[in-house]
């Protein structure tokens, strides 16, 4: 069984949210949004936890969290332990846990017969008494047997539902021991939750206790069970030996003093005496215990004792280790690796190494691992799976408290949002790609500037510099090259479905029939030419409508310089703009070209320099387009 979805209110930061599962499910989005609070809610409902009313949503109505849980990929080991909760009429299971005013509730979707579930639900012997007996009074054909315990009432209630499938009803069914928290509920077996928080220590989990991933890894690989024996066996003899130690060495004198004192208490009160003897305690058997410790050339450690880096790889390899023996002993439990951070002190190499580890862990049938995490990195997002993102975000809610969304993106949601201005099997093909090669960054950020190349993404980033002093990044926005003017929808499109804003600023290409002929060589054939020059001012045409239009702006062949809203766009191109109204910049240009400093050419880093050397202030145009993209920022 997988987690297929899950719906969290009143936890923390998020009021409702309903989220779809995937076999590797990422969250990512800015800081403190509420991705590692998904995780958390998660845990509480797997593995329990106290919860107070810090837990609960500020400025919630009632004092009251829920966490609802639907599992499905439902084998047959699954719907023998799970009976009337995962029918063979039904695909899924549906579980919720209920927090409310200090009281902690689970339930489960199941079929039953609606009579017994109002039995079911009394508190107390005595009211469930009455009314099992006037149930079997009212109805004779349920052939109930009469009452003689609570328990063996529920075996025969369960037992006619169990004959009689045809009368049984979808409800929720109250289940104390769903989970068995103690590792006795229904559950227990068929589905792990393991958390890896951002603050755990490798040195916590490497102690063999039954919650540690040591301890995990243990109970299903280290037969503990004939050497509890052997100990037995060992306690056993021991107790014998003690026994007769003491009777030689003991006894002989014990008896004496046993006589002597029951003679003294005769004297008070015949008929009673007295025996003195030795307290024979042999040593219980201990469960076994293991440590871990680490080797370095001729130095053994603790684990405590290694760096952070060292200690979060111990761990990784702990859960890869502990999915490894459940696959390799046939076990049929699913266990669901839930990491924060999962990037946090890894260098590059080795955290793309640990995603792709997961990634095969995840599609690996005989593993049975589902992943989970929370990441700022973007080694953890994978070009073939970006269905599988979850990009959580913060908007202004009710009154003061913020409302947290959780987006992601999905082909058919994407050809949809384009409206049939990109061919959907163009979008299919290239939304991966799209989304590794062009938005790594951007996904993370708080707003996108999505601009045709790198010399308009030098000049945009230069001008925020030059003009306050305060890069882009700072705020949280990122300014993305798409690669031409064709480039711009599929990005923005994604970005804006992951509830992202985004900027646009284009060239308009006004005059690009004069630019293609004056650039042209003599000797190039001049039907050929017309050909390509009406092309390309086709094309340029083109685009600028699909631009406009996707934007919900009016369209034009050749839009004006300027910037609007959601928007901006040069009439000719960059280039001709900064020449006819920032002079101080192609000097400056020149310049570094003189000094060796920069080169000719397009050329971004030259681009950039530039634009923060310039000595006079860049056109209203490019503090317009700053000024709107700023505004783009959530709360700003």
């Amino acid at each position: 069984m997988r987690i297929k979805r899950a719906r969290i209110q009143n936890f923390r930061c998020l009021r409702d949210v309903d989220i779809a599962f995937d076999s590797v499910t990422t969250f990512i989005g800015p800081n403190g949004v509420g991705k590692s609070t998904v995780l958390r809610a998660l845990d509480w409902f797997f593995n329990g936890s106290v919860l107070t009313d810090d837990d609960v949503l500020s400025g919630a109505a009632r004092r009251w969290i829920q966490v609802e849980v639907e599992f499905d990929n439902l084998t047959a080991a699954d719907r023998e332990v799970l009976g009337k909760y995962a029918p063979e009429a039904r695909d899924t299971v549906t579980v919720w846990r209920t927090w409310e005013d200090g009281t902690d509730k689970i339930t489960g979707k199941a079929v039953a017969f609606g009579p017994f579930e109002g039995i079911r639900s009394l508190a107390g012997a005595a009211p469930k008494k009455a009314m099992y007996n006037e149930l079997r009074a009212s109805r004779p054909e349920l052939a109930l047997p009469a009452w003689t315990s609570a328990g063996a009432a529920e075996t025969a209630m369960s037992d006619w539902e169990h004959e009689h499938p045809e009368h049984l009803e979808e409800s929720e069914v109250s289940g104390t021991h769903f989970f068995g928290f103690a590792g006795q509920g229904l559950m227990s077996g068929l589905f792990d939750y393991v958390l890896v928080t951002a603050d755990l220590r490798a040195s916590e989990e490497a102690h063999d206790s039954r919650t540690s991933l040591l301890g995990r890894i243990l109970e299903r690989t280290v037969d503990r069970a004939a050497a509890d024996g052997k100990l037995q066996e060992l306690s056993t003899r021991y107790l014998q030996e003690q026994i007769s130690i003491h009777d030689e060495h003991f006894g002989p004198q014990l008896e004496v003093i046993s006589g002597q004192l029951s003679d003294a208490v005769t004297a008070f009160t015949p008929g009673r005496s007295v025996r003195i003897s030795t307290v024979n305690t042999g040593p219980k058997p201990q469960r076994v215990q293991f440590s871990v410790s680490i080797l370095d050339h001729l130095t053994e450690t603790r684990v405590d004792r290694q760096g952070h880096g060292f200690q979060r790889v111990l761990l990784i390899a702990t859960l890869k280790l502990l999915a490894d023996h459940g696959a390799a002993s046939g076990q049929q439990g699913v266990i669901c690796l839930a990491i924060e951070e999962p990037e946090l002190f890894q260098h590059p190499v080795q955290a793309r190494a640990f995603a792709s580890v997961l990634r095969r862990l995840a599609e690996d049938a005989r593993q049975q691992i589902q992943v989970t995490y929370a990441t700022h990195s973007p080694f953890f997002i994978e070009a073939t799976h970006f269905p599988q993102i979850r990009r959580v975000s913060r908007r202004a809610g009710v009154g003061e408290v913020p409302a947290v969304d959780i987006l992601h993106v999905t082909p058919d949601r994407l050809i949809r949002h384009l409206g049939g201005l990109v061919d959907p099997v163009d979008v299919r093909r290239r939304m991966d790609s799209v989304c590794i090669e062009k938005l790594p960054e951007a996904l993370f950020a708080e707003a996108v500037v999505l601009v045709e190349g790198t010399t308009e993404q030098a000049v945009t980033e230069g001008c925020a510099e030059r003009d306050d002093g305060t890069p882009l990044a700072i705020d949280g926005i990122v300014v993305v090259a798409v690669g031409g003017k064709g480039g711009f929808l599929l990005p923005h499109s994604i970005l804006t479905l992951l509830g992202i804003p985004c900027y646009i600023v284009f060239d308009g290409d006004k005059g690009i029939e004069e630019r293609k002929r004056r650039n042209a060589s003599k000797d190039e054939d001049p039907v050929k030419l017309e050909s390509d020059i009406q092309a390309a001012v086709d094309k340029s045409r083109k685009d600028n409508r699909e631009i406009l239009r996707f934007l919900g702006a009016n369209e034009d062949d050749w839009p004006p310089t300027g910037a609007y809203a959601g928007y901006a766009v040069f009439e000719v191109d960059l280039e001709a703009e900064l020449r006819a109204n920032w002079p101080a910049w192609d000097e400056s240009r020149r310049g570094l070209v003189t000094s060796g400093i920069g080169f000719p050419g397009k050329h971004a880093p030259t681009y950039r320099r530039a634009t923060i050397n310039a000595t006079d202030k860049a056109p209203d145009v490019f503090q317009e387009i700053l000024a709107a993209v700023r505004t783009l920022r959530p709360g700003a």
